[in-house]
């Protein structure tokens, strides 16, 4: 089945669009929606989203509009931006065309200097030198033009009457097709700043890759295994889960399929629904309810994958990881085969399972456990923790405090951890160390 993009465009730019509709529709189904005010495109925007997997406006401002204002369809989102090919192709077409133009009377207008924008002013400056260098406005506020947008373009266009009136503007070069329209109304001379096709079919690929992501994502299977923390447990003891686990099953609107194997129950669900049952990876409330209505400890661990035998493999050793808990936490191994838990709030991590090279020659040079160094490493990358005492290795690596001064001390050694501070953090006794850790700097 053809993917589906529906593209917004303001109708000032659908003709630039349809120079690449062609190679577009050999690719996906695509269907164009061209509006002329925002009102417009809210209408729109309301009625044919949820038709479509992917969607594609064709500037920032409806991008931006829809975000913060419209309750968004939950595919893919991408806008027409700006590459450096078409900052250079647009100077050189102005060039060719007035080979004369003073550039300092030449004005571009830009939302603001935000990243994507930035990138034109940067291009501006590397082209031009400072006495011929063009005028860069900042012309939106971006807490105004959402709330009465037709107001901002009556504000930018006073500047613009005023700037031809004085002779201080020769050519005005816009990226917001409403304000183009404008401009040629009051007879200004101006350029509507538009992608080339190559940038065109550029994020529309970028788009397409999303949405591949996305459908595969949906497509994800996920399976729980859980399993009687006790020695010998009965028939009996395996019908009170089954009942408990229905009884869940049913409040939850049946979002899973249930079987027993064994010595465990499985359920199969999709990860959509584990995300909602975990809040994305934090906590169970699966894990939650068992504990309140069953009489036994359990083992629990979720597994997602492509299929359903890898979901299966992967929800394995997460509940061989909760059998390790001494707390008897729940555990996940995502599609990754990253493990994240235990899942109980504050402590939640997510580590490979398998370290890579790096990290394994590493951890054998140091002495100290593979994981234990991944999951700093997780720490540092996910959490952006930089700083370590020995409490929080004991408090998020579930290790005695006698090993936490040991991971430290080897780190010291070998130059990845450098003391900055000394904290007391419980209000008695010494103060704790609290330490750097920059892997770059590690001397093996």
């Amino acid at each position: 089945m053809k993917k589906r993009v529906g593209i917004f465009t303001a109708s000032e730019s659908l003709k630039n669009l349809l120079l690449v509709q062609e190679e577009m529709s050999g690719r996906c189904e695509v269907s164009y929606h061209p509006y002329s005010s925002m009102a417009e495109l809210t209408e729109l925007y309301s009625e044919h989203a949820k038709k479509y997997d992917g969607i594609l406006f064709s500037g920032r401002l409806p991008y931006d509009y829809v975000k913060q204002n419209l309750v968004c369809a939950e595919v893919p989102h991408h806008y027409m931006e700006m590459k450096d090919r078409d900052v250079y192709l647009l100077v050189a077409r102005l060039l060719a065309q007035n080979p004369n133009l003073d550039f300092n009377r030449v004005y571009f207008d830009t939302p603001n200097l935000e990243p994507g924008d930035a990138r034109l002013f940067k291009h501006i400056q590397e082209v031009f030198t400072k006495e011929h260098m063009p005028n860069v406005q900042i012309m939106f506020d971006r807490s105004l033009y959402h709330k009465d947008l037709d107001s901002v373009y009556h504000r930018v266009m006073e500047r613009y009457r005023e700037k031809w009136r004085t002779r201080e503007l020769e050519v005005a070069v816009t990226r917001v097709s409403n304000l183009a329209k404008w401009l040629e109304s009051e007879q200004i001379p101006h350029v509507l700043f538009q992608p080339c096709p190559a940038t065109m079919m550029e994020v529309f690929l970028n788009l397409l890759h999303d949405i591949e992501i996305a459908q595969m994502e949906k497509s994800l299977t996920a399976c729980c295994v859980i399993r009687i923390k006790k020695e010998y447990p009965t028939e009996r003891d395996y019908t009170v889960l089954k009942d408990c686990l229905e009884q869940f099953n049913s409040e939850q609107n049946m979002v899973f399929v249930l079987h027993r194997n064994n010595d465990s129950y499985e359920a199969v669900t999709s990860r959509a629904t584990v995300q909602k049952l975990t809040s994305d990876y934090t906590t169970c409330l699966l894990t939650s309810y068992l504990y309140e209505v069953f009489p036994f400890s359990t083992h629990i661990g979720w597994g997602i994958g492509y299929d359903i035998v890898t979901a299966h493999k992967h929800a394995l050793l997460a509940v061989r990881e909760s059998g390790m808990d001494p707390h008897k936490y729940t555990y996940l191994v995502n599609e990754e085969e990253k493990m994240i838990g235990p899942l109980c709030g504050d402590r939640t991590i997510s580590y490979q399972i398998k370290p890579d090279a790096n990290t394994l020659h590493i951890a054998n040079e140091l002495g100290i456990a593979a994981i234990n160094l991944e999951k700093i490493i997780s720490l540092q990358k996910n959490r952006q923790m930089r700083e370590f005492s020995a409490s929080d290795l004991v408090f998020y690596l579930d290790i005695t405090p006698r090993s936490a001064t040991r991971i430290l001390k080897k780190l010291v050694e070998h130059g990845a951890a450098t003391q900055v501070n000394r904290l007391n953090l419980n209000g008695r006794g010494r103060p704790a160390a609290i330490y750097e850790l920059d892997f770059e700097k590690i001397q093996l």
